[in-house]
């Protein structure tokens, strides 16, 4: 049997549906692709945040930790200032001869 025109404008026809189909999966391709484009972009910026956050907590964690040294320095350094003028004051005292010392004349 032979094609008869009716049947050459079926086909047609099938292969205009075909190809508009084809073009619409084309284009829903394409957009899924930006679209996945974009969340590997989203993705990477979390990721990034993420490590950045973390950053942050260890540098906050360390700041917390100099601070607490900081104020328990700030508690025995009035104590240690006043010891230490103590003894350079004995050492001034010891090194430096009074007026009944028997070598005062030899200074």
């Amino acid at each position: 049997m032979e094609a008869t025109p009716a049947d050459h404008h079926k086909d047609h026809n099938k292969n205009a549906e075909f190809i508009k189909e084809i073009r619409e999966h084309k284009h829903n391709m394409q957009d899924a692709i930006r679209r996945l484009h974009d969340l590997d972009l989203l993705v990477k910026d979390a990721i990034l945040r993420k490590d950045t956050y973390a950053e942050i907590n260890d540098l906050s964690d360390t700041c917390e930790a100099n601070f607490c040294a900081l104020l328990e320095m700030n508690s025995t350094l009035p104590t240690e200032i006043k010891d230490s003028l103590a003894t350079l004051e004995e050492m001034l005292q010891s090194s430096v001869p009074d007026e009944s010392a028997d070598y005062y004349d030899q200074r």
